[in-house]
């Protein structure tokens, strides 16, 4: 079962990993 806070969620930590890249 997906949420929008999820989705947020995983945006957020997805975001993040390309940052540290």
């Amino acid at each position: 079962h997906v949420t929008a806070e999820g989705i947020a969620l995983v945006k957020q930590a997805e975001d993040a990993a390309s940052s540290k890249k």
